[in-house]
């Protein structure tokens, strides 16, 4: 599988090698690729070993990758084997304001990348400040 880290706003190919992905006759319409039980934008049959996908937006590290052929499913449940793909850890490039009162209690904007989706909700962060 590669990649296997990528951007959090998702939308590149993953190309997953392996074997037993089919025909061309049938392998186009019975190919889904799940990442964190999230179905891929799109998933198709290159050969009865490559398979792409777009991958969709997300966060966090270490997903489950599960490809499902003509209603086979890797890796079978139980199984140790896994393929795992991360998303981009975030990077704060700015924080405002720079300073506050002593008491805390006050708003800061943090201004980076690969904080998530766009269309989620805002949520309350910890903080440690040193």
């Amino acid at each position: 599988m590669y990649p296997d880290v990528g951007p959090t706003a998702g939308g590149f190919v993953m190309t997953l090698k392996g074997r037993q992905f089919g025909t061309r006759d049938w392998g186009n319409g019975t190919v889904q690729v799940n990442i964190a039980g999230q179905p891929c934008t799109k998933s198709q049959w290159l050969s009865d070993n490559v398979i792409e996908c777009i991958v969709p937006k997300g966060v966090g590290a270490r997903h489950p990758v599960q490809v499902i052929v003509g209603g086979q499913i890797y890796p079978p449940e139980g199984s140790s084997e896994m393929l795992l793909f991360s998303y981009n850890a975030p990077i704060v490039l700015d924080v405002e304001p720079k300073n506050g009162p002593t008491d805390g209690d006050f708003d800061i904007v943090i201004t980076g990348r690969n904080f998530g989706r766009m269309s989620h909700n805002p949520q309350p962060v910890s903080l440690l400040i040193i």
